[in-house]
């Protein structure tokens, strides 16, 4: 129990037993105190008969705070149990995500090898390459809806790299999933550590990992779409750049959500 709350209930005690010696006072205060036990009795009887069912309602409400405070400190440890087990996964699977990250090795038509993160800058490439030669040599691409043309555009992608980026998609939801269970179920308003994760994992994306993130969750994963849509994970990336600026209807894709306030400029390490 707080001392706060012990100090309330010692002061209505002391209130309470006040009460009957005040008003007894009040009323026989003219009489002499007698010298004779038995006189006493009824006294003690009539400060009895008044305090002891209010002493029994203070035990009671005691007995019941406690039981709460208890309670509520065993939430608080089962949640603070849970934050701590949930932090511990999630910073092993950031780092599993870093080491795929920098694992993913693509060879160019030079037979060149390019290792690690600059893989997503040829990635980057790819996806508009696609994109502007379906844009030229496709009249019906034209006329399609951004969701079919981010389709066409992915499926034509994958078709050389799903192996690359496939594990790599599939750990960032696993991250974000694990993220939003900082949230007690059934709770709306976001959890401060839950916020904090986020803004972590949004700022590791670079710009052109933010391009493949457009296209993967617009068309291979309705999951990770969810999240991206919840988190503003998409928020870095320019409207002013591709691949908003190709996709003049991409609220078609996406929610507006999923951009929060976009910047003006790339986002790059």
């Amino acid at each position: 129990m707080t001392k706060q709350l012990i100090m309330r209930l010692i002061i209505v005690a002391v209130l309470l037993a006040a009460a009957p010696l005040i008003t007894y006072f009040c009323y026989f205060h003219s009489y002499p105190v007698s010298l004779d036990p038995k006189d006493w009795g009824p006294f003690g009887d009539y400060v009895g008969g008044l305090l002891n069912p209010v002493i029994s309602l203070l035990a009671f409400c005691a007995i019941i705070g406690s039981l709460w405070l208890q309670q509520k400190e065993i939430t608080g440890g089962i949640d603070e149990f849970r934050h701590t087990t949930i932090e511990s996964n999630l910073w092993q699977l950031m780092r599993i995500h870093n080491e795929i990250s920098d694992d993913i090795v693509i060879s160019t038509e030079t037979n060149s090898r390019i290792r690690g993160r600059a893989c997503f800058q040829v990635f980057h490439r790819r996806l508009r390459e696609l994109y502007d030669r379906s844009n030229k040599r496709n009249d019906t691409f034209c006329n399609e809806t951004d969701e079919k043309r981010a389709q066409t555009v992915y499926d034509l992608f994958l078709q050389d790299y799903e192996v690359c980026v496939s594990t790599y998609f599939k750990l960032l939801e696993r991250i974000l999933v694990l993220i939003s269970k900082f949230r007690a179920p059934g709770d709306e308003k976001r959890d401060s550590t839950e916020y904090e994760h986020v803004e972590t994992m949004r700022a590791s994306l670079s710009y052109d990992e933010l391009v493949l993130l457009f296209f993967h969750g617009a068309c291979k994963s309705d999951k990770l779409k969810s999240l991206i849509e919840q988190y503003n994970m998409l928020k870095n990336l320019p409207d002013n750049q591709f691949p908003r600026e190709s996709f003049t209807n991409n609220g078609g894709i996406y929610k507006e959500s999923a951009f929060g306030e976009a910047t003006r400029s790339p986002v790059s390490r």
